[in-house]
């Protein structure tokens, strides 16, 4: 019986050893390493956070000053007539606008020459 052990040990052993130098073990535990980094890498993106980076400052900025002006037509609708507040309400969110478009214009500046510098 003990013979039978040594037996079924020596070979398990030389599997063992077998599977040791099997380049083909080394390989998978390498893909599987590049698998878990690629899908951590993939995790991490953001479609609507990416998509929302590309756009200029500049219409982010026309975008919230146009939103404010229209904030702005909204309240003065509550206290002044309709046709003053209406008037007073495009006028706003046309200067909100222009102003949101000039700070976002400088900031898209900004970013051009913090990149031309790298």
């Amino acid at each position: 019986m003990s013979d039978q052990r040594e037996i079924e040990r020596l070979k398990k052993l030389r599997d063992r050893q077998i599977g040791a130098r099997d380049p083909s073990v080394h390989e998978r535990k390498v893909q599987g390493q590049i698998a878990r980094k690629a899908q951590k890498a993939r995790s991490k993106e953001n479609f609507w956070k990416d998509s929302a980076k590309d756009i200029p400052k500049v219409l982010w900025g026309g975008l919230i000053g146009a939103v404010l002006g229209l904030i702005v037509l909204l309240i003065l609708g509550l206290f002044l007539p309709a046709a003053t507040a209406g008037l007073f309400g495009i006028l706003a969110m046309l200067l909100l606008g222009v102003i949101g478009a000039a700070f976002g214009s400088a900031f898209d500046v900004r970013d051009r020459i913090r990149n031309s510098l790298k």
